[in-house]
């Protein structure tokens, strides 16, 4: 039986006022070249997507950066799709058919959803297409910078702070950095799993060479890492100075030194998203060069 009909929420396609109705299916291997052609356009806003679809292809088995991918489609091109992730996120980029992929993604993966993640709008939709109300809707300022315009702050550039990959001996330390900072940025509330889930983010991303630290007169002192990133483009999250350290430009030193290396390894573009209220972020990262570009929603529910 062809997967289309297998799936409930499946349609065929029928002229209906001279369009085309959206058929509506899960993503199967020989779907990455559409899949790729419709985020290409949109890529600044689908580095999750395509980054997670390039790593983890499109079957799921539980795997890290696999998931569930559910795609709208019209007159055999792909008009969005969302897909439910291992973590139970819930990822999107569906300026059309939004509701209908989502649900279906959800539906196919099994999955109890923790988050709604894509453009802002989308992300909202998304929530209420499933009846769930976030925790929270903050909006996120999505941020872009060609690195060949990158702007090197003056203690990299010096050599009086060194950027440089994170070592396994310092994932203790990163770790306890990134529960700090899901608590600080309201990701998650302080509970008892929150090191230890923490710990395994920073040993994935130190396995994927996309965590870094920055380095000051013998002393860590910052960090940035990668949360998606493709052959072209970086995408840059989980950027934490201690509190005490702050205010000494630091963070965007950690995230201009990643994104060096991203460029030494032939990355052309940067991207990445903090949250609307926080001014002093988006002024250290427009001092490097990074310039707004739209916006993003990382909703927890």
């Amino acid at each position: 039986m062809p997967l289309a009909a297998r799936v409930g929420r499946a349609r065929t396609p029928a002229q209906i006022g001279g369009y085309s109705e959206a058929m509506i299916r899960l993503l199967r291997h020989g779907d990455e070249a559409e899949l790729e052609r419709f985020l290409a356009p949109l890529a600044d806003s689908s580095l999750f997507l395509l980054a997670n679809s390039r790593k983890g292809g499109l079957s799921d088995e539980g795997q890290p950066f696999q998931a569930t991918y559910a795609g709208a489609f019209e007159d055999g091109g792909m008009v969005g799709v969302a897909a439910c992730s291992w973590l139970g996120t819930v990822v999107v980029q569906a300026p059309r058919e939004l509701a209908g992929v989502v649900r279906e993604a959800i539906r196919a993966s099994g999955r109890v959803v923790t988050a709604m993640i894509g453009p802002y709008q989308q992300a909202v939709a998304a929530c209420a297409a499933i009846g769930r109300s976030p925790l929270s809707l903050e909006r996120d300022l999505l941020f872009g910078v060609d690195l060949a315009a990158l702007e090197v702050p003056t203690d990299l550039a010096g050599g009086r702070s060194v950027c440089r990959p994170a070592r396994r001996d310092e994932l203790s330390l990163l770790a306890g950095w990134r529960a700090r900072f899901i608590v600080e940025t309201k990701v998650e509330r302080e509970g008892p799993e929150i090191l230890s889930r923490a710990r395994v983010a920073q040993e994935l991303l130190f396995a994927d060479g996309a965590l870094f630290v920055l380095e000051r007169e013998g002393t860590v002192v910052s960090m940035a890492g990668f949360n998606a990133r493709t052959a072209e483009t970086a995408q840059v999250g989980g950027v934490y100075t201690p509190p005490e350290l702050r205010g000494r430009g630091h963070a965007r030193c950690a995230v201009a030194g990643s994104l060096l290396a991203a460029r030494a390894s032939g990355a052309s573009r940067g991207i990445l998203f903090t949250a609307e209220s926080n001014g002093p972020a988006q002024r250290s990262y427009q001092a490097i060069g990074f310039r707004p570009i739209g916006d993003y929603g990382l909703l927890r529910i």
